[in-house]
């Protein structure tokens, strides 16, 4: 039995075949693999001959897996801008509401307490924005 594998490329294409011989009878199994959304010309060809009706249904399942992909790619790109956005809204909830209450603080006479809850929360801001943003980088790379 010999077995053939074509190298992986970076469109995830894949080749397999396996060919099996004993005397008058041979056995020849294939199989192929992709990520990409149309089949080779030349498998294209061979569904042709088969079939002409084979090559206009890939086309159709071709066109709504690529609609498929491209929701689920919209779903996720607006899920995560949605995240962001309330991590935005929260951090300036909070670093509003530090500065108010500071603020308020210093009106009633507390300047040190002002000072301290003013300062803390802004820089508990900053130095969150730091290490998020450390992560992120970290996880990227």
């Amino acid at each position: 039995m010999t077995e053939k594998s074509a190298p992986r490329n970076q469109s995830a294409n894949s080749h397999t075949s396996a060919t099996v011989k004993n005397d008058n009878l041979e056995l020849q199994v294939q199989r192929t693999t992709t990520d990409a959304p149309l089949l080779p010309i030349a498998q294209l060809e061979r569904m042709h001959a088969i079939d002409p009706k084979l090559v206009d249904w890939m086309m159709v399942e071709t066109a709504k897996e690529s609609d498929a992909r491209r929701a689920e790619t919209r779903r996720i790109n607006d899920s995560v801008i949605d995240v962001r956005m309330r991590g935005q809204n929260r951090a300036f909830a909070l670093g509003f509401t530090a500065t108010v209450g500071g603020i308020a603080c210093v009106l009633f006479g507390f300047e040190w307490a002002g000072a301290v809850i003013a300062t803390t929360g802004l820089a508990g801001l900053g130095l969150a924005a730091v290490f998020l943003t450390g992560r992120e980088s970290r996880r990227s790379e």
